[in-house]
């Protein structure tokens, strides 16, 4: 089992052995409830692997201090996690992930939707509501298909 994670200010993590069969969504909760959940989580499915997106890449100009520290704190929190479960973690860098999709970007016009719209194509089993979860679904596909060295075609 793997792990996408997009540990923005609000952040997702996704789940995944053969397709994509659940999503967590960090918005509206307190960061120690979770890391609960996420340890309950990764006990439950036996997480093995973690594609985390390595927000320290993106220029901080284009972020406010908040962002920033809201980053920092959920990076430290799920690096903890995955430490303590004894799970690998793999940094997927932005513009990675970006690239192995086409270039997609959430900042250009229609960019939200696109990316939401290939999460829905790669995760058909699970609802997406929010940026964020759409983005950790093109994180871990791209940071498994990535780390293999397989450069696919972007969806």
């Amino acid at each position: 089992m793997s792990m996408g994670v997009d540990p923005g200010s609000l952040g997702a993590a996704v789940f995944k052995d053969t397709v994509i069969h659940h999503i967590y969504s960090f918005s509206g909760k307190e960061r120690p409830r979770i890391a609960r959940d996420l340890h309950a989580l990764i006990q439950k499915w036996n997480v093995k692997k973690a594609y985390i997106e390595d927000v320290w890449s993106v220029e901080s100009s284009f972020m406010r201090v908040k962002q920033i520290a809201g980053f920092s704190k959920n990076i430290q929190m799920v690096h903890t996690v995955c430490d303590v479960n004894n799970v690998e973690i793999v940094s997927v860098l932005p513009k990675a992930w970006q690239k192995h999709f086409g270039g997609v970007n959430k900042k250009v016009e229609g960019g939200e939707e696109k990316i939401k719209q290939m999460a829905a194509v790669l995760a058909p089993a699970v609802k997406i509501k929010r940026i964020d979860e759409a983005e950790a679904i093109l994180i871990l596909e791209a940071g498994i298909a990535l780390e293999k060295n397989e450069h696919t075609k972007p969806i």
